[in-house]
């Protein structure tokens, strides 16, 4: 037998490392192989995925189609009312401020502005579960249907001093051809006012006169004002200063609302204690209080308009409950 002698450990490094490079090779292949494989199975994916959206798409605008023609509007809007629950509160306010920073609401449950688009969707529509909100699935009358129903079943929120109404009103935030000013029946004016306030600051009266442009009679429009105080006996109302002044502030607008044949106007007070108590009453039971004929030399920009509300500190409870002549 021929003796080789020890093994060289030269050689079999080289061996090792050669056999190591096939193994690389190989599994660099096997891992392309796969790669493509599943390529082609996405690609394969892609395409029987496209064809059920499609097939979705159709079937939705089909079944939209139908219900559309078979139901009544008010059994549609039942079916809208799962779809949008009613009496969501809408938060309308500008996403930045006059500075131009972003503006954060009180509320933590609003962080986004009313006026972002509301119908914009992402790219994989498919994949989103409120479909319902584009046409391409339920067609424009169905879309146009459901934005209305979200405006008349909203409570839309906007406070005075940011003077809000005449954007508010005429922006179509689903780009459904139908705007607020049309379609809301539920809206609230928070009114926040300094206690040396006696009128209505021009830039918020000027503002505030965008209320006559809302198309439905019947929208409740609540004036909402957060003093602390309550109304028990309206006898005593002279007691109450602070709130006859809220009044007057709002006794122009208010009037001047019922006038045009709104129905629903109401002024409410934050108490808490009583929180939205009703003290509209106060405006009917002595009308007078609140109203002055224009006189001559007035200002038409600082007045409000014939039912300009004016302040008085002496004989409120006089002028609400007249004494009886003897």
């Amino acid at each position: 037998m021929n003796y080789r002698g020890p093994p060289n450990p030269e050689e079999e490094i080289s061996k090792v490392e050669e056999e190591m490079i096939v193994l690389r090779l190989a599994a660099a292949q096997k891992r392309q192989e796969l790669l493509r494989k599943q390529d082609e199975l996405d690609a394969k994916k892609l395409i029987y995925l496209s064809y059920a959206y499609t097939r979705a798409q159709t079937q939705c605008l089909a079944f939209a189609a139908a219900i559309h023609a078979a139901l009544p509007r008010e059994l549609r809007d039942a079916i809208y009312d799962h779809l949008i629950p009613p009496g969501l509160r809408h938060h309308v306010f500008e996403a930045l401020d006059a500075t131009g920073a972003p503006r954060v609401s009180a509320n933590p449950l609003v962080s986004v502005s009313f006026f972002d688009p509301r119908c914009v969707l992402p790219a994989s529509v498919p994949d989103r579960r409120d479909v319902w909100k584009s046409a391409a699935y339920v067609g424009e009358d169905m879309a146009r249907e459901i934005a209305e129903r979200w405006y008349h079943t909203g409570l839309f929120i906007l406070d005075a001093e940011d003077c809000l109404l005449r954007k508010f009103l005429a922006t179509d935030v689903w780009a459904r051809g139908n705007v607020p000013g049309d379609a809301i029946r539920h809206l609230r004016i928070n009114a926040r006012f300094a206690a040396d306030v006696t009128v209505l600051p021009k830039r918020i009266a000027s503002d505030m006169r965008y209320l006559s442009s809302i198309g439905n009679k019947s929208t409740e429009i609540v004036f909402y004002v957060s003093w602390e105080y309550r109304v028990r006996r309206p006898y005593l109302l002279q007691a109450h200063l602070p709130l006859v002044q809220a009044l007057t502030v709002l006794a122009g607008t208010v009037l001047r609302l019922r006038a045009q044949g709104y129905r629903k106007v109401k002024v409410q007070q934050g108490s808490s204690e009583h929180l939205g108590q009703d003290v509209t009453f106060v405006y009917d039971v002595r009308p007078s209080l609140f109203v002055r004929e224009r006189e001559e030399g007035d200002d038409d920009e600082e007045s409000d308009d014939e039912f300009a509300g004016f302040w008085r500190t002496k004989g409120i409870g006089e002028a609400l409950f007249p004494k009886k002549k003897a």
